[in-house]
């Protein structure tokens, strides 16, 4: 399967380069068709660009729920 990785692709960018870059993203992944991991620390990006969301939680990898 194809993968993308995106280790944090906005970081130091105002919000509107951000969202262009999102979307950008967004949409070259909609035309190849494939995953794509998206690394961030910023929990509002997370919301907008995720469907899944995962945490590192004391060395493991776990899913993460919205409370």
């Amino acid at each position: 399967p194809k993968v993308l990785l995106r280790d944090e692709p906005t970081a130091n960018l105002d919000r509107e380069n951000t969202r262009r870059v999102e979307r950008l993203l967004s949409e070259w992944r909609q035309q190849h068709q494939c995953s794509a991991i998206w690394i961030t620390h910023d929990p509002e990006q997370q919301q907008r660009v995720g469907n899944r969301h995962y945490q590192i939680k004391q060395g493991c990898l776990e899913l993460f729920t919205w409370s």
